[in-house]
């Protein structure tokens, strides 16, 4: 199901628990990750990124906060997804990498995709909260 009544809209795979949920900012849209990261998982990555791309994002975060399990066609896709960001000349990196996920991405050695951003930060990488970025 896809909603698109607002900048802050779902691609949802009915059939499974993978949910990504996209925030489109004015120099970066954050993809938000929630489930299992593999073989299923791929169409609604694949639709996501289309969606990113399509919409002019310079730069692209995915979100990996809430993805309980990856496997080795989940890192497939983020490898994928960082050469299609990097080859349109898009920023690319991961948020949100930890338990399971994080041993994963330090086994197979893609430490450097992972951002050191402040995860209070919003889909522009400014702080959320007043104009001063107080909360």
């Amino acid at each position: 199901m896809l909603h698109l009544s607002d900048p802050d809209w779902h691609l949802e795979d009915n059939s499974s628990v993978f949910v990504v949920s996209i925030r489109v900012g004015s120099r970066r849209t954050t993809l938000e990750l929630t489930g299992a990261l593999d073989l299923a998982a791929g169409h609604e990555l694949h639709k996501a990124l289309s969606c990113a791309v399509e919409r002019g994002a310079q730069a692209v975060m995915i979100d990996l906060s809430g993805v309980t399990f990856i496997d080795a066609h989940g890192i497939g896709l983020i490898v994928g997804a960082w050469r299609s960001a990097t080859g349109r000349g898009m920023t690319f990196s991961v948020s949100g990498v930890q338990g399971q996920v994080g041993q994963v991405f330090a086994l197979v050695g893609l430490d450097d995709l992972v951002a050191s951003n402040d995860p209070a930060e919003d889909a522009d990488g400014e702080r959320s909260g007043d104009a001063d970025g107080e909360r």
